[in-house]
Protein backbone atom coordinates (compact mmCIF):
# COMPACT_ATOMS: atom_id res chain seq x y z
CA UNK A 1 0.00 0.00 0.00
CA UNK A 2 2.86 2.12 0.83
CA UNK A 3 4.21 1.70 -2.69
CA UNK A 4 0.52 2.81 -4.43
CA UNK A 5 1.01 6.01 -2.23
CA UNK A 6 4.47 6.89 -3.28
CA UNK A 7 3.55 6.69 -7.13
CA UNK A 8 0.93 8.45 -6.39
CA UNK A 9 2.81 11.57 -5.16
CA UNK A 10 5.53 10.91 -7.52
CA UNK A 11 2.91 11.26 -10.21
CA UNK A 12 1.26 14.36 -8.53
CA UNK A 13 4.83 15.88 -8.31
CA UNK A 14 5.46 14.70 -11.84
CA UNK A 15 2.30 16.51 -13.45
CA UNK A 16 2.49 19.79 -11.29
CA UNK A 17 6.36 19.69 -12.08
CA UNK A 18 6.04 19.66 -15.75
CA UNK A 19 2.64 22.25 -15.85
CA UNK A 20 4.93 24.93 -13.56
CA UNK A 21 7.93 23.93 -15.96
CA UNK A 22 5.54 24.35 -19.50
CA UNK A 23 3.99 27.41 -17.72
CA UNK A 24 6.75 29.31 -16.53
CA UNK A 25 8.32 28.57 -20.21
CA UNK A 26 5.38 30.27 -21.72
CA UNK A 27 5.12 33.26 -19.58
CA UNK A 28 9.18 34.33 -19.73
CA UNK A 29 8.95 33.75 -23.62
CA UNK A 30 5.71 36.23 -23.54
CA UNK A 31 7.93 38.77 -21.37
CA UNK A 32 11.05 38.16 -23.63
CA UNK A 33 8.71 39.40 -26.83
CA UNK A 34 7.30 42.59 -24.53
CA UNK A 35 10.93 43.38 -23.48
CA UNK A 36 12.59 43.26 -27.05
CA UNK A 37 10.45 45.63 -28.94
CA UNK A 38 11.81 45.70 -32.82
CA UNK A 39 11.69 42.43 -33.05
CA UNK A 40 8.42 40.02 -32.66
CA UNK A 41 9.82 36.24 -32.04
CA UNK A 42 6.79 34.20 -32.55
CA UNK A 43 5.63 36.57 -35.53
CA UNK A 44 9.15 35.55 -36.77
CA UNK A 45 8.92 31.57 -35.92
CA UNK A 46 5.57 31.73 -37.48
CA UNK A 47 7.58 33.09 -41.18
CA UNK A 48 10.22 30.00 -40.29
CA UNK A 49 13.15 32.51 -38.80
CA UNK A 50 15.27 29.91 -38.12
CA UNK A 51 17.59 32.51 -36.38
CA UNK A 52 15.13 33.15 -34.07
CA UNK A 53 13.82 29.64 -33.43
CA UNK A 54 17.44 28.92 -32.46
CA UNK A 55 17.63 32.22 -29.97
CA UNK A 56 14.71 30.76 -28.54
CA UNK A 57 15.79 27.79 -28.09
CA UNK A 58 18.55 29.23 -26.11
CA UNK A 59 15.55 30.89 -23.75
CA UNK A 60 13.73 27.40 -23.02
CA UNK A 61 17.25 25.73 -22.23
CA UNK A 62 18.05 29.15 -19.88
CA UNK A 63 14.40 29.47 -18.29
CA UNK A 64 14.39 25.77 -17.63
CA UNK A 65 18.08 25.80 -16.18
CA UNK A 66 17.00 28.76 -13.84
CA UNK A 67 13.71 27.66 -13.03
CA UNK A 68 14.22 24.50 -12.35
CA UNK A 69 15.58 24.80 -8.78
CA UNK A 70 12.03 26.57 -7.86
CA UNK A 71 10.15 23.54 -9.50
CA UNK A 72 12.13 21.38 -7.66
CA UNK A 73 11.29 22.82 -4.66
CA UNK A 74 7.79 23.72 -4.73
CA UNK A 75 7.49 20.03 -5.59
CA UNK A 76 9.31 18.55 -2.45
CA UNK A 77 7.23 21.07 -0.36
CA UNK A 78 4.31 19.53 -0.93
CA UNK A 79 5.82 15.69 -0.04
CA UNK A 80 7.29 17.01 3.04
CA UNK A 81 3.93 18.23 4.38
CA UNK A 82 2.81 16.97 7.62
CA UNK A 83 0.39 17.92 10.14
CA UNK A 84 -1.77 16.04 13.52
CA UNK A 85 -5.29 16.47 11.65
CA UNK A 86 -6.69 16.26 8.02
CA UNK A 87 -7.20 20.51 8.82
CA UNK A 88 -3.60 21.13 9.51
CA UNK A 89 -1.78 18.87 6.69
CA UNK A 90 -4.64 21.16 4.31
CA UNK A 91 -3.08 24.73 5.80
CA UNK A 92 0.39 23.40 6.02
CA UNK A 93 0.36 22.08 2.39
CA UNK A 94 -1.55 25.46 1.53
CA UNK A 95 1.48 27.57 2.99
CA UNK A 96 3.89 24.93 1.49
CA UNK A 97 2.89 25.71 -2.02
CA UNK A 98 2.41 29.43 -1.50
CA UNK A 99 6.18 29.29 -0.32
CA UNK A 100 6.55 26.85 -3.49
CA UNK A 101 5.31 29.84 -5.52
CA UNK A 102 6.84 32.33 -4.27
CA UNK A 103 10.53 30.36 -4.91
CA UNK A 104 9.53 29.55 -8.61
CA UNK A 105 8.09 33.36 -9.15
CA UNK A 106 11.51 34.37 -8.32
CA UNK A 107 13.20 31.53 -10.86
CA UNK A 108 10.99 32.85 -13.63
CA UNK A 109 11.40 36.92 -12.62
CA UNK A 110 15.41 36.44 -12.45
CA UNK A 111 15.66 34.04 -15.66
CA UNK A 112 13.21 36.69 -17.79
CA UNK A 113 15.88 39.83 -16.42
CA UNK A 114 18.86 37.29 -16.93
CA UNK A 115 17.84 36.75 -20.41
CA UNK A 116 16.85 40.39 -21.39
CA UNK A 117 20.18 41.66 -19.81
CA UNK A 118 22.37 39.20 -21.66
CA UNK A 119 20.31 39.99 -25.12
CA UNK A 120 21.08 43.79 -24.58
CA UNK A 121 24.53 43.97 -23.10
CA UNK A 122 25.50 41.64 -26.08
CA UNK A 123 23.79 44.04 -28.31
CA UNK A 124 25.76 46.79 -26.96
CA UNK A 125 29.31 44.64 -26.71
CA UNK A 126 28.20 43.58 -30.95
CA UNK A 127 28.26 47.43 -31.50
CA UNK A 128 28.82 46.85 -35.17
CA UNK A 129 26.04 44.60 -35.42
CA UNK A 130 22.19 45.27 -34.62
CA UNK A 131 21.39 41.86 -33.11
CA UNK A 132 17.40 42.87 -33.32
CA UNK A 133 17.89 43.58 -36.97
CA UNK A 134 19.93 40.72 -37.91
CA UNK A 135 17.59 38.15 -36.20
CA UNK A 136 14.87 39.50 -38.02
CA UNK A 137 16.90 38.85 -41.31
CA UNK A 138 17.00 35.08 -40.51
CA UNK A 139 21.17 35.35 -39.71
CA UNK A 140 21.56 31.92 -38.35
CA UNK A 141 25.19 33.10 -36.96
CA UNK A 142 23.80 35.50 -34.92
CA UNK A 143 20.98 32.99 -33.51
CA UNK A 144 22.99 30.63 -32.43
CA UNK A 145 25.32 33.10 -31.29
CA UNK A 146 22.66 34.53 -29.03
CA UNK A 147 21.56 31.12 -27.52
CA UNK A 148 25.15 30.68 -26.38
CA UNK A 149 25.10 33.65 -24.62
CA UNK A 150 22.03 33.60 -23.12
CA UNK A 151 22.64 30.07 -22.09
CA UNK A 152 25.89 30.87 -20.62
CA UNK A 153 24.58 33.33 -18.61
CA UNK A 154 21.57 31.63 -17.32
CA UNK A 155 24.64 28.91 -16.22
CA UNK A 156 26.10 31.33 -14.56
CA UNK A 157 23.16 32.82 -12.53
CA UNK A 158 21.41 29.77 -12.06
CA UNK A 159 23.59 28.97 -8.73
CA UNK A 160 22.63 32.16 -7.08
CA UNK A 161 18.65 31.70 -8.14
CA UNK A 162 19.05 28.75 -5.87
CA UNK A 163 20.12 30.19 -3.48
CA UNK A 164 17.50 32.43 -3.26
CA UNK A 165 15.07 29.68 -3.04
CA UNK A 166 16.88 27.61 -0.73
CA UNK A 167 16.72 31.15 1.29
CA UNK A 168 12.42 32.01 0.58
CA UNK A 169 12.31 28.20 1.46
CA UNK A 170 14.42 28.53 4.91
CA UNK A 171 11.88 30.98 5.87
CA UNK A 172 8.31 29.43 5.19
CA UNK A 173 6.84 26.99 7.26
CA UNK A 174 8.81 23.69 8.89
CA UNK A 175 7.83 20.53 8.02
Amino acid sequence: MELIVKLIVWLIQLVIGLILAMGSIRLAIWLLNRLTPGIDEEEELKKGNVAVGIMMLGVIIATALVISSGVVGLTQAITGVSGQTVAEYIVNAIIAIVFGLVQLGAGVGFAVVSIYLAFNIWDRITRTIDVKAELARGNIAIGIVMAGVIIAVALVIREGVSGLATAIGAAGPAP
